[in-house]
């Protein structure tokens, strides 16, 4: 079963060869939208995403590891190399290549998968030292009716 949220056509509760028809008309609609470059960019990822799932789930890999790849290109462009949205796209892209039985690609793709996620999770740390050094540079707060600092949150 393929699922798309928030995708024009509701292809949950479809199987086979009409879900992939479903996914497909949701692409379609996608590539057709009007808006910003974001939000329509965003859109056709995730239409193209749960194409390819649904076309992976048919056994269909060349054209779900085409689709995955280029999904994978657009959402690089619009959220950055270390989205989670672009580790989710790398996983989908490994499991492809492990269903057809290329175990090294899979590899591959799950290291860069693992690369990027390292990547996030530096980056939110280096955000939360960012921070907590800019909180304890502020001047102490206090509160203007008691002049006393605010309790600790």
């Amino acid at each position: 079963m393929c699922r798309g949220v928030g995708l024009k056509w509701e292809i949950q509760p479809y199987f086979g060869p009409v879900a992939v028809a479903m996914a497909r008309m949701n692409v379609s609609e996608a590539k057709k939208e009007t808006g910003g470059m974001m939000a329509k960019a965003s859109r056709l990822a995730s239409s193209q995403s749960v194409l390819a799932s649904c076309l992976k789930a048919e056994g269909e890999y060349d054209e779900a590891i085409s689709l995955f790849q280029h999904t994978l290109a657009i959402l690089v462009k619009i959220r950055g190399a270390t989205s989670g949205a672009v580790a989710e796209a790398l996983n989908s892209l490994a499991e492809v290549f492990f269903a057809q039985g290329k175990y090294e690609e899979a590899l591959q793709v799950g290291e860069r998968k693992s690369e990027s996620e390292r990547e996030e999770r530096e980056r939110r740390v280096g955000l939360g030292v960012s921070l907590r050094s800019l909180r304890s540079a502020a001047p102490p707060r206090t509160c203007p009716a008691r002049r006393t600092p605010p309790p600790d949150c």
